[in-house]
């Protein structure tokens, strides 16, 4: 798991490819990173506090040089009646969330220990990053599929 969080910070944060093959790469990562947390067993809560620090707008700024093309984009729940209106999705915060989500991840298993790592990995998974992931996931299939 921890080799996958690894990739996909490397691969958002890092300016090592063209735009077309970051993205491709992109979005091999993302099925990588939802396949891993899913096969993952319930992790045990962890009987210890942690306080990763919090890099959003570093990310973000990073992301925005390596992912120049990244926009806006409507959002619609599916568990909702049709005639709701639809949101703005921001491919960019998609990513630096993912990516700060998965950096505290990496803290915790530098700073705490495994299952503190995997507990609130998982955990931001079903509450924030996972909507995020598939989010971004729907944006990029987009272009791909035309």
């Amino acid at each position: 798991m921890k080799q996958v969080v690894e990739k996909y910070l490397d691969l958002v944060l890092g300016d090592h490819e063209s735009e077309n093959e970051k993205l491709r790469a992109l979005r091999l990562v993302l099925n990588e990173l939802e396949t891993a947390v899913l096969q993952l067993p319930a992790p045990k809560f962890p009987d210890i506090e942690s306080d990763p620090p919090y890099r959003y707008k570093e990310f973000y700024s990073r992301i925005v040089k390596s992912f120049p093309n990244f926009g806006f984009y409507p959002i619609v729940d599916p568990l909702e009646p049709i005639e709701q209106m639809p949101v703005m999705g921001d491919a960019i915060d998609d990513a630096a969330d993912i990516a700060n989500d998965l950096a505290k991840a990496i803290w915790r298993w530098e700073n705490t220990n495994a299952e503190d790592a995997l507990w609130n990995l998982v955990n931001d998974y079903e509450i924030h990053w996972g909507r995020h992931l598939n989010d971004l996931r729907w944006y990029l299939y987009q272009p791909f599929s035309r």
